[in-house]
């Protein structure tokens, strides 16, 4: 999420750089509204001294607020971006029509993603096939073995508190399907993991832990590789940037998810 909106901003920029110092801010907010899905508030701080530097591609900084939004299809509640100090290779941006950094860029952002974004997450292809054809095991009677059969998990609701991560929908087996709802402890571990435990699963009215080999059998680490799964999400739609992250904060609260991170784009 948060490289997807480097890449916007820094394409926002460029736009931006052929208007005179006083209106690059309004021209980079302009573009940043054409580059995402609406946007309630968008405002937009750039620093230069002297302010002519801008127009050799000199930017000591960068400042993004944004409110009630979607990218790639995601509802985001609020995101803000602060970037340290780089230059733009003018020429060559000017040359190849996109943006040419001189060297690395640095940002710190957040990105606040309602239940409903996370939801949208939950439908991406390369989730949904994780939540389909889980083998269990399901006893018939005592002393027989149990027979083997596929669930199929269809998130329909999700639901966010201070420590908790819900999904509600419904549980497809042999054709039948039941209102289910499945909770988490999600925990970032790494930069790029996030760990997952104290499984939860409401069915028919009664709440109990899953089995660890359940949970096992889904994430054999009990870990989520994030970095996977932003490499395997849509590609970001800025061509020649190379957008690198790290997130150094991880909290569920009340109705969303915050994220937060250091992000760094190569040239």
């Amino acid at each position: 999420m948060l490289t997807l909106i480097l890449a916007c901003v820094l394409t926002a920029l460029y736009a931006g750089l052929g208007a005179a110092p006083g209106l690059v801010s309004g021209s980079i907010a302009d573009s940043l509204r054409q580059q995402v899905g609406g946007a309630r508030k968008v405002e937009v701080r750039v620093e230069s001294a002297p302010p002519l530097h801008m127009l050799a591609g000199h930017i000591d900084r960068l400042d993004i607020r944004m409110e009630d939004f979607k990218l790639e299809g995601v509802a985001i509640a609020s995101a803000s971006l602060e970037t340290a100090p780089f230059q733009l290779k003018m020429l060559d941006t000017i040359w190849s029509g996109r943006p040419q950094l001189a060297a690395g860029a640095d940002a710190t952002g957040s990105v606040d993603i309602p239940e409903a974004g996370i939801l949208a997450v939950l439908e991406r292809p390369e989730i949904r096939s994780k939540l389909r054809g889980i083998p269990i095991q399901l006893p018939i009677f005592p002393g027989l073995p149990p027979i083997q059969r596929t669930v199929d998990v269809i998130p329909e609701r999700v639901r966010i508190t201070s420590d908790r991560l819900g999904i509600e929908g419904r549980l497809e087996v042999s054709g039948s399907a039941w209102p289910v709802a499945v909770s988490v402890h999600p925990q970032l571990v790494a930069p790029d993991r996030l760990s997952v435990s104290q499984l939860e699963l409401s069915l028919a009215g009664r709440t109990f832990p899953v089995p660890s080999t359940l949970l096992q059998s889904l994430m054999p680490d009990a870990t989520l590789d994030l970095r996977q799964l932003a490499a395997s999400g849509p590609a970001p739609a800025t061509p020649g940037l190379t957008p690198d992250w790290s997130l150094v904060g991880f909290a569920p609260g009340e109705g969303r998810l915050r994220l937060l991170a250091r992000l760094r784009v190569a040239p």
